[in-house]
């Protein structure tokens, strides 16, 4: 495989209750202390399609951050979202230019 130099298995994170992050595969980049882990986009509720991703230094993909942020309004997955707008700078202008914020929830997904 062309990235087993770069990138190694990590172990899983361990098990928390109501998380799943324990069941999806962990990768650690060799060079830098930089962990990382492969999910299903159903379970961020985005289409996993390459206008929606942006890559990393090191080439690894990850949602746009409005993307991401959309799909945490969504599944109303509320410690994650006021994690990334603590730790980001998005303004309160750039989430109402960017995101949809009056929609209804999707039940297709949700089953």
């Amino acid at each position: 495989h062309p990235y087993t130099d770069i990138y190694i298995t990590a172990p899983p994170y361990t098990i928390k209750p109501r998380s799943l992050a324990h069941v999806y595969p962990r990768f650690k980049c060799n060079s830098v202390n930089i962990f990382f882990q492969f999910l299903p986009s159903e379970d961020y509720h985005f289409e996993c399609e390459p206008w929606n991703f942006v890559r990393s230094q090191k080439g690894i993909p990850y949602p746009k951050l409005d993307v991401y942020i959309q799909s945490l309004i969504d599944t109303y997955n509320m410690v994650a979202l006021h994690d990334v707008i603590d730790g980001s700078d998005v303004s309160e202008d750039c989430g109402e230019k960017n995101l949809e914020l009056t929609g209804t929830i999707d039940v297709h997904w949700i089953k």
